[in-house]
C-alpha cells in the first residue's frame, strides 16, 4: 500500500476554526452537535445551513472552507465533529456581561471570605469529607 510522508505543511500557522471577521450584527461560532443536542441545548445558537440564505455571506468570513460542508446529509456546515453556527451581537455581548459579573461577584465573595465552592459541597448529600478539605485558588501555574 502507498504511504505518504509529510515533509513541510505549508498551512501549520493557519488555524482552520478561526474566522477572518463576524458578519455585521452577528457572532459566529464552532459547536459540537452532539453534546450540544444530547446534553446542552442550542439556546441562542442557531446552525448554519448550506441552504440558509445567508450562508454564502457567512462562509466569506471564515478562514478556510470546511472540505466536509454536508457529509452527513443534513445541510450543516461540519468540521469534524463541529457545526458551524451564528448567534446575534446582542446575544453574545448580554452572555459576556453575565460571565463577568458572575466571575466578579465570585471574586468579591473569595475576598470576603466567603468559600461559595464549600458552601455548595456541604448541600450536597455526603459532601461532609469533601467539605473538610480547604480547597487553594491559585492564579499562577504550579512548577
Amino acid at each position: 500500500m502507498a504511504q505518504v510522508e509529510v515533509l513541510e505543511e505549508h498551512y501549520q500557522d493557519v488555524n482552520p476554526l478561526d474566522f477572518r471577521s463576524h458578519p455585521k450584527g452577528q457572532r459566529l461560532y464552532w459547536a459540537n452537535k452532539r453534546w450540544r443536542s444530547e446534553r446542552k441545548g442550542w439556546g441562542q445558537l442557531r446552525p448554519v445551513r448550506t441552504t440558509d440564505s445567508d450562508y454564502e455571506a457567512i462562509k466569506s468570513h471564515l478562514v478556510e472552507a470546511p472540505l466536509d460542508i454536508d457529509v452527513h446529509g443534513d445541510n450543516l456546515v461540519h468540521r469534524g465533529d463541529l457545526v458551524l453556527c451564528v448567534k446575534s451581537e446582542e446575544e453574545a455581548t448580554k452572555r459576556q456581561r453575565r460571565n463577568y459579573m458572575k466571575a466578579t461577584r465570585l471574586t468579591r465573595e473569595l475576598k470576603a471570605g466567603r468559600n461559595l465552592v464549600q458552601e455548595e459541597i456541604s448541600q450536597v448529600k455526603g459532601g461532609g469529607e469533601l467539605a473538610a478539605m480547604t480547597p487553594a485558588f491559585l492564579h499562577e501555574k504550579k512548577k
